[in-house]
């Protein structure tokens, strides 16, 4: 009504982002710039994407990682002045609507499974560090997710967070969290584990669902799988979440199971839409230039 336009930068390492523009595509007044890692998304995750030619999605290839994507919306929204001048909004994974959705799962899984009858370190990954897997989407080595974590152990303290994750991103790699005074507690009180999951792992994982329950699982809830497992305890049920649809991972299936998953039938034959994205560099500069054209 006030006839101005929204810009709404993301980043996605596969999923979400192409949840926001189906979302926003043909709107009017919005455009939406989505950054994505290039040649890292499996083809149907690009295809799903790219294949998108409304004239308000600009998707955006970035040669360098999931996290240089993320580096970059943060760079973008930490220029408040930019910002205000573009309208600028963003696409966050976390967002009250999702957490709200997503609450469903926790409460089915445990009415369901309640029915009667190695030690990681904190090492922070730069962009040459974070390796290409058959579970694309966890090729990320700066998880916003775990950062915002590490701010509530630290009472929300924004500088202590940053002292320790400016270093960290700098290129000294690492931090220690053991001799903090709230770790201890935090840890015994949330209860993490964690553990390693291969490429060898994920397929046997993707066989042996299959086997067992007729079922086709993708590479990233095999892993899941394969941890969950691990971690079962006598009389605890274990839950693990399915992440996505397993014909975003075509080829580590029929790497596994010698045919491809199940194709919905609104997907079929989608790699083979015409595609429009741009590749450009790691500059932010040439973002915000693209953005305020």
């Amino acid at each position: 009504r006030r006839g101005q336009t929204l810009n709404i930068l993301g980043a996605t390492s596969g999923d979400t982002g192409s949840a926001a523009e189906y979302a926003m595509r043909g709107k009017r007044g919005v455009r939406v710039f989505m950054t994505s890692p290039h040649g890292r998304m499996s083809p149907f995750q690009q295809a799903q994407m790219f294949s998108l030619m409304d004239d308000n999605i600009i998707n955006i290839a970035i040669e360098g990682v999931f996290d240089d994507c993320q580096d970059i919306v943060k760079a973008v929204s930490n220029d408040l002045s930019f910002k205000r001048a573009n309208n600028i909004g963003t696409v966050n994974s976390i967002n009250w609507a999702r957490m709200l959705a997503q609450v469903v799962y926790y409460f089915a899984g445990y009415f369901y499974a309640t029915k009667p009858d190695e030690e990681q370190d904190n090492t922070q990954r730069g962009s040459a560090h974070t390796f290409e897997t058959s579970s694309p989407s966890m090729d990320i080595s700066k998880a916003s997710n775990f950062e915002r974590f590490v701010f509530d152990l630290l009472g929300r303290d924004g500088q202590a967070t940053q002292a320790l994750f400016g270093p960290a991103l700098a290129g000294q790699g690492q931090f220690d969290l053991s001799g903090h005074a709230n770790f201890p507690q935090a840890a015994s009180r949330y209860g993490f584990a964690s553990g390693r999951s291969s490429h060898a792992d994920r397929l046997a994982t993707i066989q042996s669902v299959h086997a067992e329950y007729g079922i086709t699982i993708d590479p990233h809830t095999a892993d899941a799988v394969k941890l969950a497992r691990a971690h079962v305890q006598p009389g605890v049920p274990m839950i693990a979440l399915e992440t996505a649809l397993p014909i975003k991972f075509a080829a580590t299936i029929v790497e596994a199971l010698g045919h491809e998953p199940e194709r919905p039938a609104q997907f079929e034959g989608i790699e083979n839409l015409p595609k429009r994205v741009r590749v450009m560099s790691v500059d932010v500069d040439a973002i915000k230039a693209l953005i305020s054209a």
